[in-house]
């Protein structure tokens, strides 16, 4: 399977350039669900396919499979979800260009 990367030119250098995988930033995404409260990544199974990413017109576009508990506001969470990503691969990564999908695939009991 061939790995994908993005190159962060800005952090060019006399000695190369600097690429991040495809999966190190779906890593990332679910790492600041797992900070979160109120939510988790849906199916976190070893082959399940909860998150994936991929390049498009060189932004990265994050789509991930989420369980949210019952009670809880889905539209405002999900904006919170979204934003937390974002900020996550920002601070991480130095990386801005960032487009996140969040897919409710169900609910939790607390």
């Amino acid at each position: 399977m061939a790995r994908e990367y993005v190159s962060l030119s800005k952090n060019a250098s006399e000695n190369g350039m600097i690429g991040i995988s495809l999966s190190t930033f779906e890593q990332i995404a679910k790492l600041s669900i797992a900070d979160m409260e109120n939510v988790r990544v849906a199916g976190s199974g070893k082959f399940s396919r909860n998150c994936t990413c991929k390049v498009v017109d060189g932004n990265i576009v994050i789509n991930i499979n989420v369980l949210i508990k019952t009670g809880v506001n889905v539209n405002e969470y999900c904006r919170i979800i979204q934003q937390n990503i974002s900020e996550y691969i920002r601070r991480m990564t130095d990386f801005s260009r960032v487009s996140v999908n969040v897919n409710i695939v169900g609910f939790y009991l607390a």
